[in-house]
């Protein structure tokens, strides 16, 4: 959570994939899996990109969000913010054995807590959601 300085809550949800087995969650593509572990040596590209610019960058004065207090929440979970279930996938791995994966689609309930937590600190706040859509 990024503090500003007006009584307004902006709630940005990351943008992600959706996958629905081992092979569109865990089978990289291109070296990148659609589900992410999550671990704090992990660069997460998307914070480093939306850091200062967009609708992140408080020094812009068209920005109509710059005074806002952000609440970023991270998307992990193949599910577009939708899942609510633990499944378990299993295919062919790149070292040509099989392999397994428990894959956690709780993205509903992540991106509910957060909301839940943001407006239990800034109750009566005016809010924005906001998520990237990809343009065709």
């Amino acid at each position: 959570m990024s503090r500003g300085t007006e009584d307004k809550l902006l709630v940005f949800l990351e943008p992600g994939g959706a996958c629905t087995d081992y092979y569109t969650c865990w089978y990289p593509v291109l070296g990148v899996s659609t589900v992410l572990t999550m671990n704090a040596t992990y660069p997460n590209i998307w914070v480093d990109l939306f850091a200062y610019t967009g609708i992140f960058n408080r020094s812009n004065p068209l920005n109509p969000f710059r005074n806002w207090t952000y609440v970023f929440i991270p998307y992990d979970t193949g599910d577009v913010f939708s899942g609510d279930r633990v499944m378990e996938y299993c295919g062919i791995g790149i070292n040509g054995m099989m392999d397994c994966v428990t894959t956690y689609h709780v993205g509903f309930v992540d991106a509910i807590m957060a909301m839940r937590w943001a407006a239990a600190r800034d109750p009566g706040s005016r809010w924005s959601l906001q998520g990237l859509v990809p343009v065709a």
